[in-house]
């Protein structure tokens, strides 16, 4: 009994040592260089994240998704629900109600940040040979301290071979679920995010459900967080269910995500048959600001029906179902797609060879 108490006090006073040395080092780091340095060290924003916060990739998002006070407005299941308020109005004060809930409906359409997931490889403080064999299970030691948020608060795990590292993103959310609780935030993730639950959630057309729940439990640089949302993305474009996503502040994210992958023909059908020529031109607007690899440049002045048609006359043949979905949004396209192109067509986005991997592409979404 002495003999295991003594080894767990060796256990304890090593990780504190250790922790405290490499909390020491961290801030010595920090004071001691010149501030030319500590810019060098920050990482810097990703491409993904940067082309994301664009302006005109935000203007262009934020056209798409559109406003509908209906559907941001619908009746939900939450734990409590309101009572109904009822009122007489006049014309002018309702008016002034509409613009107001339409005000509050862009509020809540703020798009979910779409940034690559954070590193998932734990950090390894030291390896204490002399302590390994201590237990069979780990031990993990959280910083409580109230003043520190919870992606800065220090977790550091000791295990049971003597390896004393940092913890994994998911090790840092569970601890801090422990120690500063959220209503409907267990320790564990909720059943809906395993594969079986998610597959039957997705094919009852709950999508924003699901994308709800998880910018509530993940934050978005979580990997899991980003594994949920392509699943619900990848879904929504296959049985192409785009509208259930239109109208909230997910439908930007499902956008980008697509263009990002060079998969925005399933949008452009699904505008073409709703005859949206503005939301399918500004989806080719937004494409081409994300890659730059065309023969013509959009012009200030150049009309939707021209931006189409360069899509089309670039990317698509004429027997291709895209481009008869395209000229069915404008008919002035039947002339200019008789006519031969200039210079040798482009393969679609959708049927390119996959690029080589870079440096950041295993990581979007």
């Amino acid at each position: 009994m002495m003999c295991s108490v003594q080894r767990r006090s060796c256990l304890l006073l090593s990780t504190t040592r250790r922790y405290s040395a490499w909390i020491a080092a961290k801030k010595q780091s920090k004071a001691g260089g010149s501030q030319a340095q500590q810019q060098q060290q920050r990482p810097e924003p990703t491409d993904v994240g940067r082309l994301f916060s664009d302006e005109r990739v935000q203007g262009l998002l934020h056209k798409l998704t559109g406003v509908s006070v209906d559907k941001t407005f619908a009746n939900k299941r939450i734990s409590q629900a309101e009572r109904p308020h009822y009122a007489l109005m006049s014309v002018q004060e309702i008016e002034r109600t509409r613009e107001a809930m339409t005000k509050d409906a862009l509020e809540r359409l703020q798009m979910v940040p779409f940034v690559e997931p954070r590193d998932s490889r734990p950090e390894i403080l030291s390896d204490d040979k002399e302590i390994a064999g201590f237990d069979k299970n780990k031990f993990v030691f959280t910083d409580i301290t109230f003043d520190v948020t919870n992606r800065e608060r220090t977790v550091v795990v000791r295990e049971p071979d003597g390896v004393l590292r940092t913890a994994t993103p998911e090790e840092r959310d569970r601890m801090n679920r422990v120690y500063f609780e959220r209503p409907y935030s267990p320790p564990f993730p909720p059943g809906v995010f395993s594969d079986s639950a998610l597959t039957e959630a997705l094919n009852s057309d709950k999508h924003e459900f699901v994308l709800d729940w998880a910018c509530w439990y993940y934050e978005p640089d979580n990997p899991e967080f980003v594994n949920v949302a392509r699943t619900v993305y990848d879904h929504a474009d296959k049985f192409k269910k785009y509208d259930l996503l239109w109208a909230t502040r997910h439908y930007g994210g499902l956008v980008f995500y697509l263009v990002l992958n060079h998969r925005i023909d399933g949008v452009l059908e699904h505008y073409a048959e709703q005859k949206k020529a503005s939301e399918a031109a500004d989806l080719i607007r937004l494409y081409r600001t994300a890659f730059t690899d065309w023969r013509k440049a959009i012009k200030t002045g150049d009309s939707d029906v021209q931006i189409i048609q360069d899509y089309v006359e670039q990317y698509c043949s004429p027997q291709s179902k895209l481009s008869s979905f395209l000229q069915g949004i404008a008919p002035e396209l039947a002339l200019g797609s008789q006519r031969s192109p200039q210079g040798p067509r482009k393969t679609p986005p959708s049927s390119r060879k996959p690029r080589p991997p870079n440096k950041g592409d295993g990581n979007k979404k």
